[in-house]
This record gives C-alpha cells, structure tokens and sequence, in this order.
C-alpha cells in the first residue's frame, strides 16, 4: 500500500447527506458533509459545512419577497403551514429536536454555540424552556446578543 493509500484509509469516512435546506428551495440532491475543524489554541471544535467537491457549501435558495411585516401577519398562520419556498415553524422545530437529541448525545458536560435565525430561537424555546410554538411566534421578540440554554 502506498503512503497516500494508508494515509486516505486512516481518514474517517464521509457521511453524505442532502442539504434539506436546499432541497426545500427546489434544488435537490445538494450532497453536504460535516468536517471537523479545532482551532489548535483550545479544546473547541468547530463544524463545516462542506459540498461534495471538498468545498464549503454555501445554501441555494430562491429569493422571497416577503418583508419583516408580511412575516409578522402570517406567523400563527406557518405554524403548519410552510412560508414559500421554505418550512413551516413545526418542522424547523422537528428539526430542532434532532439537532438538540444529536447534541445531548455528542456534547454532553460541553459548551455548544448555535447561530441560527429566529426559527431557530422558537425552536429552542419549544424544546428547552417548554413554550408553545404559538406563545414563541406571538410573543413580542426583544433581540440580545445572545442567549444560554441548558440540555437536560
């Protein structure tokens, strides 16, 4: 076996998956994978999204014209039901639930940053601090810089 073959098999396999996100915006079989990136100056990790070429994937969409207030007025309204083009709060927060099951059964005893968008934080809230989804979508929305959220 040669040295690149040793090296290669010594590498952890890929686990592709389709880019949901993607997906939902009518570009299907975008194959994403996660790689592990540590910054070398402490015990953090990070994780890349990468596309299929070894690149970082960037998300395609389709642009939506729907402003801030056109969103406010259908909020109770995509509980269920999808926004154009996109998800409905339910299966954001689905989603949510995976991710958070994944993280208690990963991280556990460990400090995680999540960024996301306000899908995400009405998705935290329904599954961490046990809010309806309709109480997380109506409640008036007072941004900070950041919020902690304890697994349990």
């Amino acid at each position: 076996m040669s040295t690149y073959n040793k090296a290669e098999a010594s590498q952890p396999q890929k686990k592709m998956h389709e880019c949901t996100r993607c997906k939902s915006a009518g570009f299907p079989n975008q194959m994403i994978w996660f790689k592990k990136v540590e910054n070398g100056y402490d015990d953090k990790i990070f994780w890349k999204l990468m596309d299929d070429s070894g690149l970082e994937h960037i998300h395609k969409y389709k642009t939506s014209p729907m402003v801030n207030n056109e969103v406010s007025e259908q909020k109770i309204q995509r509980i269920k039901e999808p926004f154009p083009n996109g998800e409905s709060y339910e299966q954001v927060a689905d989603r949510m639930k995976s991710f958070l099951d994944w993280l208690r059964k990963n991280f556990e005893g460990k400090t995680v940053l999540i960024i996301g968008h306000r899908a995400t934080h009405y998705g935290l809230d329904h599954w961490i601090a046990g809010k309806p989804l309709k109480e997380c979508v109506t409640e008036e929305f007072t941004w900070q810089p950041g919020w902690k959220y304890e697994l349990k």
